[in-house]
């Protein structure tokens, strides 16, 4: 059945059958209709779309007086109407731009990596702002891709040395699990282990440390200063951390906090069989020791016994 202009006109009053529809569509997006949609270019594609069939006639760049708009008649007047429509639903032809502006629109959702060091590493990483970190055995550090809005914020679990790039328009934050520590550019240590005392040592700079208990008022800490978390927030005497330099310094340490250093630097499991002997504090300093070492010493100043096996210690 061929598609003449009363069956186009029928299609347009709503009085195709469904075989003669199915005949139009085919019909429209046959060659037929690419013949008379190249025609269409010089139209003024937004305004049509926008502003509908009242305005095509006006729009077109080609003029076409009036009297001849009344000639062509309505039949006619319909292949123009149906080109338009059909022209402006096809996805092919539909603007490239508004896609573009959607995705420019939305902000892509922003991803986070983790960083770690395993029981007996140390490892160093730079974000991208430029801050370093190193972090300690058994740590994790969780950052943005990249950083966007005001602040700077990542999370760490264990025991990192920031040195935090300069930026006092864009505050850097450490979350814990139970702290808050915000600094603008400076050099810093932070050891917050699970079920651990926070502790911040400073060595360059300020930083505001605060608990998530905000009934405790936050500490303002600045070089060679600091302080610790655990049920209040409490200043301390300065000890500069060099777990970094692969040193080891304890300053009237409990053996209960010296144990887990143990464990996570050497990656061995410590036994403390005398609950008691946990209190006992020790004082010394070691450069690249072994853990033989600093076990024969803790030994004889707390009065103790220890046998090593692999990669397990009992203290008894």
């Amino acid at each position: 059945m061929p598609v003449t202009p009363e069956l186009l006109h029928r299609y347009y009053q709503g009085n195709c059958t469904d075989e003669e529809k199915q005949l139009v569509t085919r019909w429209l997006e046959s060659q037929h209709w690419e013949d008379i949609a190249a025609g269409a270019e010089t139209l003024k594609e937004k305004e049509i779309k926008n502003e509908g069939w009242q305005a095509l006639e006006p729009k077109l760049t080609i003029p076409l007086r009036r009297t001849f708009w009344w000639k062509i008649g309505p039949i006619a007047a319909l292949l123009l109407l149906l080109l338009g429509y059909f022209y402006f639903s096809n996805p092919a032809r539909q603007p490239k731009t508004s896609i573009a502006q959607n995705k420019k629109g939305t902000p892509a959702p922003i991803t986070h990596q983790i960083l770690t060091a395993q029981r007996g590493e140390q490892k160093t990483f730079y974000l991208s702002d430029g801050t370093q970190v190193l972090l300690n055995a058994e740590s994790e550090l969780r950052i943005p891709s990249k950083f966007e809005g005001i602040n700077r914020e990542v999370t760490l679990s264990g025991e990192g040395y920031f040195k935090v790039a300069k930026d006092p328009a864009h505050p850097f934050i450490i979350q814990t699990s139970s702290s808050r520590v915000k600094v603008l550019g400076t050099v810093f240590n932070l050891k917050a282990y699970p079920g651990e005392r926070v502790r911040v040592s400073v060595e360059e700079g300020k930083v505001q440390f605060s608990s998530v208990n905000k009934d405790l008022d936050p500490l303002i800490l600045t070089a060679q200063q600091q302080a610790c978390l655990d049920r209040t927030l409490q200043r301390e005497r300065f000890q500069r951390p060099a777990w970094w330099e692969t040193k080891l310094a304890f300053e009237d340490t409990p053996l209960g906090e010296i144990i887990p250093v143990l464990e996570r630097k050497f990656d061995v499991r410590i036994e403390l069989s005398k609950p008691e002997l946990s209190s006992l504090t020790f004082k010394g300093a070691y450069d690249q020791p072994s853990l033989p070492v600093i076990l024969d010493d803790l030994s004889y100043v707390l009065k103790f016994h220890y046998k090593l096996q692999n990669r397990s210690v009992t203290i008894y």
